[in-house]
């Protein structure tokens, strides 16, 4: 009786023990034993000729939740802190990035080419003007408004192009431009209803499609996609991408973590300093009216300077109290007027 006894307690113990095991082991959350990591270079590129699939590789798979989750590293934050105090010299951070420097001023210097450029007073959207932005397609449309202000230089569209939510496998936007020149963004629906990753990945979007109306596109897919990160800052967008390309995966809710993009994070902190220093610095400043007159002026006489001066001398004989920039003016204007007869 005492052997049955024995027994019977030794396989309660066992029970309760197999059941505290098993509850301990289902217990909600992330787990690692079920993440799966595909190959890094598992993404294909698209055999469109005008086309980006905007994403990063090496995604983090998890099973539990059935999505595709862009791992972020643990000691990484969700938004970082943007400092808008530009460092005390010019040439303070100029060695630490200097190919996107360089990278940077080219952009800029395209951009920037006109007194329009810094006639509107803001540079730099904020994620709160997207406050009561019901669509993306609404989103796409403030960003191509406030690069026409901003970089009259580029050849930016004036038509919105159609914006599609809907799956991207493997990607988390998608710029396509058919070979009839219609365009197309696409939003993946896992990131429709996170507002901040959604405008980051549209900012990206709308990049490529001012870069290829200017004309501006690299031959390599890397840096290609790394000009158009970077045009992001040039265009004023580097708070709205800032805002929204990282996210921390928060685990009591299941909700998934991201990382976008084709830079590091400190290459895009430098990034967004730098074009900010640059702004304010003034070294790329957009030609004055008598610049664009002299210009226009050896475009008419053929690129032949000795011609130019020797007609704003003639002007200047015929009159000598006028300031230069109304001799460039006169000048011009009977060239012009010749030509008509």
């Amino acid at each position: 009786m005492k052997i049955i006894i024995l027994a019977v307690l030794i396989f309660l113990i066992l029970l309760l023990l197999y059941v505290w095991y098993h509850r301990r082991a289902v217990k909600p959350g992330f787990s690692s034993q079920q993440q799966v990591t595909p190959p890094e270079n598992s993404i294909a590129e698209t055999s469109l000729p005008q086309s980006s699939v905007y994403s990063m590789p090496g995604r983090l798979l998890t099973s539990r939740v059935d999505i595709i989750v862009r791992p972020v590293p643990p000691s990484s934050s969700f938004v970082k802190p943007i400092q808008t105090t530009t460092p005390s010299s010019s040439t303070s951070q100029s060695s630490v990035f200097p190919e996107i420097e360089s990278q940077l001023r080219e952009l800029a210097k395209i951009a920037w080419t006109t007194e329009k450029s810094f006639q509107n007073p803001q540079f730099l959207l904020d994620f709160r003007d997207f406050v009561r932005i019901a669509t993306p397609a609404q989103v796409v449309e403030v960003l191509i408004r406030h690069a026409e202000r901003v970089t009259p230089g580029f050849q930016v569209p004036r038509m919105v192009p159609r914006v599609l939510v809907t799956q991207t496998p493997f990607a988390a936007g998608m710029f396509e431009e058919d070979e009839e020149g219609w365009v197309t963004i696409k939003l993946s629906t896992d990131f429709f209803q996170d507002q901040l990753a959604a405008q980051a990945i549209l900012a990206h979007e709308v990049c490529h499609y001012i870069l290829s109306n200017s004309g501006i596109r690299k031959s390599n897919f890397e840096l290609n996609e790394r000009y158009t990160d970077l045009c992001m800052f040039v265009c004023g967008f580097g708070e709205i991408f800032l805002a929204g390309y990282k996210r921390q995966p928060a685990q009591n809710d299941y909700r998934p973590g991201h990382r976008l993009g084709y830079l590091t994070d400190a290459e895009y902190q430098f990034a967004h300093q730098y074009v900010i220093q640059l702004r304010q610095s003034k070294e790329i400043l957009p030609p004055t009216e008598l610049d664009v007159l002299k210009k226009q002026l050896l475009q008419l006489l053929y690129s032949d300077e000795s011609s130019c001066e020797r007609n704003i001398e003639a002007e200047r004989k015929r009159s000598p109290h006028k300031s230069e920039l109304e001799l460039y003016r006169d000048a011009i204007s009977r060239l012009e007027r010749d030509r008509r007869r």
